[in-house]
């Protein structure tokens, strides 16, 4: 009977939280601004929809495509940057940054 216990207690399955699929909102900081005045502001954001696990962030008069997979990671990239952040499965928070701008975004899933 040890054995059975010991054999299935080294066992580790991957966990997956609900999709991320839904409407969010939330804010964005500013964490990085080498370059203040061609850096995008921080923003309040009433609508951002995530279908398909796919999010698109903006970012200096773009969209960036953004990944929140059922593992609870979050990525992405751009020319020169990348995405990187966490789904909890109510909350995304994901840094973008290129190296001369970043931003934080906190965006919770709004209910419905």
């Amino acid at each position: 009977m040890m054995l059975l216990s010991v054999a299935l207690t080294g066992c580790v399955s991957a966990v997956s939280l609900v999709s991320a699929d839904g409407d969010y909102r939330g804010t964005s900081t500013r964490f990085l601004a080498l370059e203040p005045r061609n850096c995008p502001r921080p923003r309040v954001y009433s609508r951002l929809p995530v279908r398909s696990g796919t999010l698109f962030l903006p970012w200096v008069g773009q969209y960036v495509q953004v990944s929140v997979r059922g593992t609870g990671s979050v990525i992405g990239s751009l020319p020169g940057g990348q995405v990187t952040g966490t789904y909890d499965g109510t909350v995304i928070k994901a840094k973008l940054q290129d190296g001369r701008c970043g931003l934080e975004y906190t965006l919770k899933r709004e209910p419905g």
